[in-house]
């Protein structure tokens, strides 16, 4: 990705914590809800809140609250060659939970496909997704199975395999657009990071599904075509002040609308 573009996305991610402020939901902040969300004991037994029934309502609407610990109940007669091979995964029950805790599910059991399942999906594969293979993506897609609720475990799983699949193939994208020329800044030059963007929404749809890949990275979206038009707008010389004043209220209250509609789809 050449640079002006990994900065506009860098820019795109700090909007999108902004925007979630826009968002009345009390679950917008991946953060709060980790803060807030049940820990483990040593037995693997989640400690109650001490927060109140607003905490609550939170913890049952994510995964936290529907996870089954499986290390409790692991039998004494596993093999050696299983342990050591749980021993080279770069991944431990421990760790798949704290990342996964805060994606959220509705009353059906289904996940809630949003900005926090993308943060949680991140925290879980960024660091480990080039360190999968098919074996060990298995084993990590079979201990969310088995953790969670049938439905919302194969969705979870079926998830975090794709977006594996997406992240290393971002990554062979972000090399190809790396060594990118870097000039001025213009309008041409904004549309053409607008056309590399839309290729990469194009990516996310090929191993996510497109309205899985919308509705996960919609916030994003929402902001990255704000901050185009925004730019855009910062460069058009043709424009005088009062012109500018009116196009960007007009900008600013689309992202608005549009962040509502986020809402109001939750």
């Amino acid at each position: 990705m050449n640079n002006r573009l990994l900065l506009i996305v860098c820019i795109i991610g700090i909007l999108v914590v902004g925007a979630l402020t826009l968002v009345d939901t009390p679950t917008s902040s991946t953060a709060t809800v980790k803060d807030e969300t049940v820990k483990s004991t040593d037995e693997g037994q989640p400690l109650e809140s001490k927060n109140t029934a607003s905490t609550t309502l939170r913890e049952e609407q994510t995964l936290a609250k529907h996870w089954k610990w499986l290390s409790k109940n692991k039998a004494s007669t596993e093999t050696e060659t299983e342990d050591a091979l749980t021993q080279r995964l770069p991944f431990t029950e421990q760790s798949v939970f704290e990342a996964l805790q805060a994606v959220k599910v509705d009353e059906n059991g289904d996940v809630i496909l949003d900005h926090d399942a993308v943060v949680s999906l991140d925290e879980a594969l960024e660091r480990i997704y080039n360190q999968l293979d098919a074996e060990s993506t298995l084993k990590l897609q079979d201990l969310i199975k088995k953790a969670l609720p049938e439905k919302t475990g194969e969705q979870t799983a079926q998830l975090v395999g794709d977006y594996k699949n997406f992240l290393q193939a971002k990554e062979q994208f972000d090399q190809i657009h790396a060594a990118a020329p870097i000039g001025p800044q213009t309008v041409a030059s904004i549309e053409s990071d607008q056309l590399l963007y839309r290729q990469l929404q194009t990516l996310r749809e090929v191993h996510l599904g497109r309205d899985t890949a919308q509705r996960l990275f919609h916030v994003s979206d929402v902001n990255a075509q704000y901050m185009f038009e925004s730019i855009k707008l910062g460069l058009d010389s043709t424009l005088n002040a009062e012109q500018v004043a009116a196009q960007r209220e007009q900008i600013e209250a689309r992202r608005k609308q549009q962040m509502g509609e986020i809402d109001n789809a939750q």
